[in-house]
Order: structure tokens, then sequence, then C-alpha cells
């Protein structure tokens, strides 16, 4: 295990210790770097395991991303870092992508954050079908980090999320687990613009507003993205990352940092995502 993960693994078991104390009956979920190593099909349950490659990836990808969301939802989950967006029960040889709205959107987000063609977007008809993002997914080293790290139900009250943002102990551990990532891009994933503070108010602060949607640290190079949740269902999915991409298109064309960074990463993802090698066991 790497130094990176070593940290991360600290703070939570920091963060276990609290929690314990504060709420004894809880379930407690861990997050950070995704793993990225070999895809396990085992019971009708598809797992993933850590590589020994994944401080280097998240080190050496030139766009940094966080997705910063509310709570986890599944009460049969310790850790999130294993989830693989493939459904569980289904046989390995059909279509194994999550086609969820909280999944689906995660991969057009991620990809469309990622590939932008001469200062425009990949058009959604190309990546609708999920397939090409799925693709990419399984190889990049993406962070999700929860507010929350107790799983909660379907959805989570603002009352409630202020309530672990404000909590003095939660947010310390919180504000180091985001530093430590050090991310370049953070999606500040729904509850009314709660999250985006946060990371505003507490850790970048003095961002820019460009639009609605983008916030920009200069002095850092930290972009904040105050997005919608990924299971917002009053639009529909195209129409989310239309909006998303066409706020990150200004930022980008105001921006030539970022544009140098996504010139680098084309030529990261030709050179060592497309080369990058995990096995799928069934």
């Amino acid at each position: 295990m790497g130094e990176l993960l070593k940290r991360n693994e600290e703070l939570l078991g920091q963060w276990v210790t609290i929690c314990k104390e504060k709420e004894p009956n809880s379930h407690f979920v861990k997050d950070g770097l995704l793993y990225r190593g070999d895809i396990y099909y085992n019971g009708g349950k598809w797992d993933r395991r850590p590589s020994n490659n994944e401080d280097n990836l998240w080190s050496n990808v030139p766009i940094k991303i966080i997705f910063l969301m509310k709570d986890f939802t599944n009460l049969e989950m310790d850790d999130i870092r294993y989830e693989t967006m493939r459904r569980n029960n289904i046989p390995p040889h059909f279509d194994p992508i999550k086609r969820d709205a909280f999944s689906m959107n995660i991969l057009y987000w991620l990809y469309g954050l990622t590939h932008v063609r001469k200062m425009d977007m990949v058009p959604f008809l190309e990546i609708e079908n999920g397939q090409i993002c799925f693709d990419f997914y399984e190889k990049y080293p993406l962070v999700r980090i929860n507010c929350k790290k107790v799983s909660g139900g379907s959805s989570i009250s603002d009352t409630l999320l202020y309530q672990y943002l404000s909590d003095s102990d939660y947010s310390k551990l919180l504000k180091e687990q985001i530093e430590l990532f050090e991310a370049d891009i953070i999606v500040c994933c729904g509850g009314n613009s709660q999250i985006k503070r946060y990371v505003s108010e507490n850790i970048y602060t003095g961002c820019e507003k460009i639009n609605n949607w983008m916030f920009y640290n200069s002095e850092k190079k930290k972009l904040i993205i105050d997005s919608y949740h990924p299971s917002y269902y009053s639009w529909s999915r195209q129409s989310l990352y239309e909006v998303l991409m066409k706020n990150y298109l200004e930022f980008l064309s105001m921006n030539k940092d970022f544009q140098e960074k996504m010139e680098k990463f084309a030529i990261f993802e030709q050179i060592e995502l497309k080369n990058y090698k995990y096995n799928i066991i069934i």
C-alpha cells in the first residue's frame, strides 16, 4: 500500500473511532481512491481489489477529480472503493453496466470532464449507451468521498447533511481527506450547494465565480463544481450532461492551465490508460 492510501486509512481509522463514540450503532462506510486492480465475480457479486499501482496512477494522472457525495445508501457495503459499477447477479457475458441514473451520470460526467475536443464537448449521442464511458471508468483513478460516512437511506435531508458538515470532528477529518488527494476538480454533488459551500468556505477559500456551476481558486488552481446530485431526476441525463459541459467549457475557455491539463491528459490516456492492465476473474 502506497503512502497516499496509508494516510487515507489513518484518517478513516480516526473517523471510525469518533463515529463509534458519537453513533455507536451506525454503519460506517470507507471511501477514497477507488481500487483499480483485478475485478472478481463471485457468488453473483462483483468486487475489485487494490493494485500495486494505485498511488502512482493517481499521482501521474494530469486531471485529478474527486466526486464529493452526501452519503452512501447500501448497508451491505463497508467500503465503496471495492465498487465496480457492474450489476450484481447478472451473467458475466451480459451487459454488466449499472444503468440507474446515479451510475450513468457519474460515467457521463467523468468522461465529459476529461474529454474536450478542440474546446467542444463530446456529443451526448456518442456516449449515451455508456460503453465508452464505462471502459474509461474502469481504468481512470477516481476519488469518491462521502461527506457523511454513516450510511443512510434513499435520501438525506439538508438539515442532517448540515449537521455532519458543521460537526467539528467530522468537518476536520473531511477537510484533511479532501486536501490529502490534492485534486484539480472537486465535483460537489447535490445538497442544495451545501457541499460546495463547505469546500469553498473551509478548504479552497477566495474562489472566483465563473458561472453558477464553476468556482475557481486561482492561487491553488482548484476548480469546484456545484453540481446536482447524480440521481437528480427533474432533468434528463442528456440535459444534465450538456449543461455541466457548457459551463465547464466556459471555464476552460478562460483558463490556460486547465487547457494544458486537457492536452496532457489526452497523451496520458493514450500511453498510460490505454496500456493499463487488470484481470476480470470469473
